[in-house]
């Protein structure tokens, strides 16, 4: 199998970055969104608080959400941290 010019490489793993950071930024957009939907409920009393069970889901959901985001911002940032470093290391 022939071998790949570095200006290839180089060119895919700079889509592969491209495409991580697009996932990245998603990610946090949705939860943005998601947070000031939840504000504008909190603020507009569209939440009853005097029911514990929708606050407590509410709460899960919250958490849940933006857990997974911390998670998705962390192995991305390794991943892309990762690609750059190739990226340097080519020879041109």
């Amino acid at each position: 199998m022939p071998e790949i010019s570095d200006k290839v490489r180089k060119n895919l793993l700079d889509l592969n970055y491209n495409k991580h950071l697009q996932y990245q930024t998603t990610g946090i957009i949705v939860s943005l969104t998601f947070a000031v939907g939840v504000i504008l409920a909190l603020l507009t009393n569209q939440v009853d608080f005097k029911n514990p069970p929708k606050l407590i889901l509410l709460g899960i959901v919250s958490f849940t959400i933006f857990s997974l985001l911390a998670l998705l911002i962390k192995r991305e940032y390794n991943l892309m941290s990762d690609i750059l470093n190739e990226i340097k290391n080519l020879d041109f």
